[in-house]
């Protein structure tokens, strides 16, 4: 992570701005807020006074005092911190030895700095030299080749005949013919997924080649905010653009519907923001419903993501019977009775229902319908319930729908939320619900503190040593971590996710200083496991 201080060099009285890198994505549009403030932050122009740069990076404090773009250092930031410790020393040296300033080449010299041969220590000849090779080889060769190479000879065949290295602060650097490439131009991002996305969409204008470089990739679902800045950085009239879509991770059935389509990008954004909420069952049933509604545009598929609780999902029914079992038994509608099952025409109701969803009804039974329901929520005109005022009015109607929906008190509003969801996202949103009863904490302050007593009660659970105990406290601690992040306006789930990709990235590490040693980590104390343990974590510490 880095730490940028802006300001606008017009007027410093103005202030300064402070902004984290790479930025959250759920921060992004208060960042570009605070630059906004102090008239700066344009999309395409470097017009942000970098004043001071906090990273593990030396070689950028170049840029400082320097106008940088928000977007090509946020761009950058995602770059370098993809990059491990062997990667980070090479765009250092390189970064030095061709004296690059400006923000275009510190971005292309990330998608080729690998190309360079670099030594930071020169401790273990034979590593070096099985580097350098496979730096040679294009970053990778056969396992056989490796151990027929003898790399300590090859790595002194380096050191002594390659008169022309140059010490760097950051390392000894050879010349190896590695050529800075310009896949960025200065306004249009090579396309990299920094985080999880479901869709990227390509945009160019209509008047440039099929084969073109000048394309803005947007990665959805992001922000409004950002989206109207991507745009703005192409220079692309959205009304004569030519969009495609790559890398996606949509539904396939999604796909189908917009293989071919110019669909509307805000539509497209809204489309993979619903899809992007679903949980992976949910997914399936979206499937199942666009396979029957057979929508034909990104805003039609949104409408059916986001009202999903309008359909019935089985999905391991294959016939009529077992459908109406289904709905007797399963779907919760009905009070199901295992003493009456003789008594069930399962057959029946099944394709009863089925030619109803089908729309094969008569009018009879949809006036009638209409009618009951309309008397039904309207007592104040069809029966004896008063209401004063159009406020009383909605007040009723809103209470005999939530009867309707056998919602009749603040604990069926908790049980509504699907059980389907993941579990922390679940969790929240229980909490959200009892809040919305005034059953919350004050502040996240209090919430933290209800976290540290039930750490403590999970202690205590676990020094009794009852297993069923234990997953309680457990259970309640997760619980109130999900409610935590609800003050603290964070995700858990995004989060939890953050939490385990560092947690790999460690390990990885903490194996890679293993291998140095000459051992695996299986073959490793718990002692050295945690003294490898601690090293790790100061590497990506110090970056």
């Amino acid at each position: 992570m880095m730490k940028a201080v802006l300001s606008n060099a017009d007027h410093p009285e103005y202030g300064v701005a402070t902004i984290p890198l790479p930025v959250p994505r759920n921060q992004y549009d208060h960042c570009v807020a605070l630059l906004e403030a102090l008239e700066i932050g344009n999309a395409s122009e470097a017009d942000c006074r970098l004043d001071s740069l906090d990273s593990a990076w030396p070689v950028l404090n170049q840029l400082v005092c320097t106008k940088v773009n928000l977007d090509e250092l946020d761009y950058l930031a995602k770059r370098l911190d993809s990059f491990d410790v062997g990667e980070s020393s090479q765009f250092q040296v390189m970064a030095e030895k061709l004296n690059l300033t400006s923000m275009k080449a510190l971005i292309n010299l990330t998608f080729c700095c690998q190309q360079a041969t670099v030594i930071t220590d020169f401790s273990d000849l034979d590593a070096i030299g099985r580097q350098h090779y496979m730096t040679m080889q294009g970053g990778a060769c056969r396992i056989e080749e490796l151990e027929r190479l003898d790399g300590r000879k090859f790595a002194l065949d380096l050191i002594l005949n390659h008169l022309e290295g140059r010490i760097t602060p950051y390392g000894v650097v050879y010349d190896n013919g590695m050529k800075l490439e310009q896949l960025y131009d200065g306004r249009h991002f090579p396309c990299y997924h920094y985080q999880p996305n479901l869709l990227a969409v390509g945009l160019s204008s209509r008047q440039e080649p099929e084969n073109t470089d000048q394309i803005t990739w947007l990665l959805l679902p992001c922000s409004e905010q950002q989206l109207r800045r991507g745009i703005a950085r192409s220079g692309v009239d959205i009304h004569n653009a030519c969009i495609w879509y790559e890398d996606s991770m949509l539904p396939p059935e999604v796909e189908e519907v917009l293989e071919g389509q110019q669909e509307d990008l805000f539509a497209l954004n809204d489309m993979a923001a619903a899809i992007a909420a679903l949980s992976d069952l949910e997914q399936k049933k979206l499937a199942a419903v666009m396979e029957m509604a057979k929508p034909e545009c990104a805003g039609e598929i949104r409408k059916l993501a986001e009202n999903l609780e309008l359909f019935e999902f089985a999905p391991k029914v294959r016939t009529p019977a077992e459908y109406g079992r289904y709905m007797i038994q399963d779907s919760g509608h009905y009070e199901y009775d295992p003493n009456l099952d003789e008594f069930y025409d399962y057959a029946r109701y099944g394709k009863l229902r089925m030619e109803q969803e089908a729309g094969r009804f008569d009018l009879q039974s949809v006036a009638d319908g209409i009618c009951k329901k309309l008397i039904y929520r309207h007592p104040h005109i069809f029966g004896d319930a008063g209401a004063q005022t159009p406020d009383e009015a909605l007040q009723n109607w809103e209470a005999l729908k939530r009867r309707e929906k056998h919602r009749e008190g603040a604990g069926d509003d908790l049980d509504s939320v699907p059980a389907a969801l993941p579990a922390l996202m679940r969790s929240r949103k229980v909490a959200k619900r009892a809040a919305d009863h005034g059953f919350t904490y004050p502040d996240a302050q209090a919430a933290i503190a209800d976290l540290e007593q039930e750490l403590t009660e999970l202690k205590q659970a676990v020094a009794q040593g009852s297993a069923d105990a234990q997953q309680e406290e457990l259970g309640d601690v997760l619980f109130s971590a999900a409610n935590v992040s609800r003050f603290l306006d964070c995700d858990a789930e995004e989060a939890l996710d953050a939490a385990t990709v560092k947690f790999v990235r460690r390990f990885r590490e903490m194996e890679r200083l293993a291998a140095q040693q000459g051992c695996a980590v299986d073959d490793l104390s718990a002692a050295e496991l945690d003294k490898l343990w601690k090293r790790a974590k100061e590497v990506f510490t110090k970056r």
